[in-house]
């Protein structure tokens, strides 16, 4: 409830000018619990939220806290969704480095994930398979060889070697995509279809039209199967 939320807030700056740094960060917690519960939640209030709270997360448990890196990671969505690159970049790199000291390999894969997006749209591809070299390192740390996980960051980077025209590699990459897919989803299934065709049109640049008729066959069946 819109008015709930806002009362939280009023609550949260009253705790703050009597000197409570604790209850107004319940408080402002609170409230941006209440603002991502929102269908759909606004980036622009939650911005606000997050840029009240940071402060009082710093002051109440250091500038290198786990809940530091969390509120800078949100505003960095925030700046995401909002079109605002520079800025979540920047939040992005902030919270990766509290992460690293950290050792929090699963958050430093999702930030890096999230770079790497980025970096594609911009066509930076140099800098987005960094990203996403680091991530598949950190998720295979966590998760190990097989997992989904890994697979879908995989097929992050099938497609950036696409774009930089690294055409063997990227073969080799949706190769192994395909080998964990069909380990967890079977031979039919809708994520198996997409990596097929990746490779058919793959097989199809490097002149092996025989694979790629193969790679398409597959991936329009299992299509059909799916409509």
């Amino acid at each position: 409830d819109e008015l709930v939320g806002e009362t939280i807030g009023q609550l949260a700056r009253a705790h703050h000018a009597m000197g409570d740094r604790t209850n107004a960060v319940i408080c402002l917690n609170e409230a941006i619990r209440i603002e991502e519960l929102k269908k759909p939640s606004s980036p622009s209030s939650l911005l606000v939220l997050y840029e009240y709270t940071l402060p009082l997360l710093k002051a109440q448990y250091g500038p290198e806290d786990e809940t530091v890196a969390s509120a800078l990671q949100s505003m960095a969505s925030c700046h995401e969704k909002l079109k605002r690159v520079d800025q979540a970049v920047t939040l992005y790199e902030d919270a990766l480095k509290i992460r690293r000291k950290l050792t929090d390999h699963v958050n430093i894969a999702a930030i890096l994930c999230r770079l790497g997006i980025i970096y594609a749209k911009n066509n930076q591809y140099l800098e987005t398979l960094s990203c996403f070299e680091e991530a598949l390192l950190m998720r295979k740390l966590t998760l190990g060889d097989d997992d989904v996980e890994v697979a879908n960051i995989l097929h992050n980077i099938g497609n950036t070697l696409v774009k930089m025209q690294q055409l063997e590699e990227a073969k080799t990459t949706y190769a192994e995509v395909l080998r964990i897919r069909k380990m967890h989803f079977g031979r039919d299934h809708i994520s198996v279809g997409k990596t097929l065709h990746n490779m058919g049109n793959i097989h199809e640049r490097l002149g092996d039209l025989q694979n790629s008729i193969i790679c398409f066959e597959h991936a329009h069946r299992i299509r059909r199967k799916h409509q």
